[in-house]
């Protein structure tokens, strides 16, 4: 088991899975019942690693199981929270996670764990941000909480990722100021300590950070920095994430060769792994590139795709993003009543949720403005005034106005949207008068 654990830290994942096979089976032949449960999670831990999510969460699962007989609750939770953290990424809905972690949670709290407690905090926060609903104002208490309690007793690696963690929040809330100065510091925490793993994540976050404003040089630089950390240490999760960044990346710098070649070796490795929500993201990505190319019957069977990945995940807001691109290529085949259904249940999901203020969640609200306008609805002004207000709330978070000019030139329609509101309020401003004008005065 020793061996098994040592393995594992050094990157040897097969030698790590043969010793924990081995201690397990050596544990219940010998009716050791802890120690099985101990082999069992860090098997798990190991599948965890190398991308095996089913199998994964079977041993995660026996072994809480068998923890919780010997009234080991600490190993018992420790096996929850990895189960839980391999259901991110296999389907498991946010209140099956939430319901877990919360059983680990209060396991911690009543053994006083102060370390187990961070990295549940860690997990609720997460898991509400992952899932795209923005839910924001439920995440960011757990990452709070979760901080403070790290700098009460010195834990510097938690603290580094939940700091990171929180700095992806601010991105997906279109906080440009707080994202870049909390990942900033998460960048330099993480190489004062050598964690490649949280300057991965970082380096990650901090490209898609400046890919959201138009900064492409910067964030491509930060892609290839972290590709290159994720491609040393054979992170496959992180090095398929990248991939699929960067594949959109180049499709909006219009190199579509090189954002083609990522996304289809993105889409390969997500496969490989069995991970869902990574697969759907690239195919989402895949089918905007190949929309911008005009391979209408390619694009539509990418969106199909990647909208059965995130329904199965049952990660609805994520699914309105290719059934938003499928409404796009039906309007453009003459398809209109097909395009109009599909934004109605855009629209509907919409009256009760919102998407990431990013530049993917602004491609929704942007397809179904183009739908309604097509087809004459009133309720085409409301969703540009949702498009131009978002706009305003990123590009306040932007101080450098070098940044700022990059924002609204180099994101495609961030400019056309702010010059459609104001010719439109202009409109509006125009009839308001003339109606005062001809009003009698009584």
């Amino acid at each position: 088991l020793y061996q098994a654990v040592c393995t594992r830290i050094q990157g040897d994942f097969v030698a790590s899975v043969a010793y924990a096979e081995q201690a397990s089976d050596m544990a219940r032949r010998a009716d050791l019942l802890e120690i099985e449960a101990e082999a069992l999670i860090d098997w798990g831990n190991t599948l965890w690693s190398i991308g095996d999510l089913q199998q994964a969460g079977l041993k995660l699962y026996e072994g809480a199981e068998k923890a919780q007989k010997v009234g080991r609750t600490d190993l018992q939770a420790k096996g929850l929270e990895l189960y839980a953290q391999t259901g991110m990424f296999s389907g498991m809905s946010t209140a099956e996670m939430a319901g877990y972690l919360q059983q680990c949670l209060a396991i911690h709290q009543a053994n006083q764990d102060l370390v187990g407690q961070c990295n549940i905090y860690n997990k609720l926060g997460y898991i509400q941000v992952a899932e795209g609903d923005g839910a924001y104002a439920n995440a960011k208490p757990y990452y709070i909480e979760g901080i403070r309690l790290a700098k009460q007793f010195g834990g510097i690696w938690i603290e580094m990722n939940l700091i990171r963690n929180l700095g992806f929040l601010y991105v997906c809330e279109g906080d440009h100021r707080r994202a870049v100065a909390t990942l900033q510091d998460a960048l330099v925490r993480c190489r004062q300590h050598g964690v490649y793993t949280h300057e991965l994540f970082s380096l990650m976050t901090l490209g898609y950070e400046c890919f959201n404003r138009g900064d492409f040089a910067q964030a491509e630089r930060y892609y290839t920095q972290g590709l290159a950390i994720a491609e040393a240490v054979q992170l496959a999760q992180f090095w398929t994430r990248i991939l699929s960044k960067s594949g959109l990346l180049y499709h909006y710098k219009a190199q579509p060769d090189k954002a083609l070649a990522a996304l289809h070796q993105a889409i390969e490795m997500a496969q490989q792994l069995g991970d869902l929500r990574l697969e759907g993201q690239a195919q989402s990505r895949l089918g905007h590139t190949l929309l911008g190319l005009q391979r209408l019957d390619e694009a539509a069977s990418a969106y199909r795709k990647a909208h059965t990945n995130h329904c199965q995940m049952r990660q609805i807001n994520r699914s309105m993003e290719p059934l938003a691109g499928l409404a796009q290529i039906a309007l453009q085949q003459g398809a209109s009543a097909e395009a109009f259904v599909m934004v109605e249940e855009i629209l509907q999901r919409l009256a009760t949720h919102t998407m990431e203020r990013t530049e993917e969640g602004l491609r929704v609200y942007r397809a179904c403005h183009q739908v309604l306008q097509a087809q004459g609805d009133s309720r085409a002004h409301g969703i540009l005034q949702t498009l131009y207000d978002q706009l305003q709330a990123r590009v306040a978070t932007i101080d450098d106005p070098e940044h700022r000019r990059l924002f609204w030139e180099e994101m495609p329609g961030y400019q056309e949207i702010r010059t459609r509101w104001e010719q439109s309020a202009s409109h509006v401003a125009a009839v308001h008068q003339a109606s005062a004008m001809t009003t009698p005065r009584g």
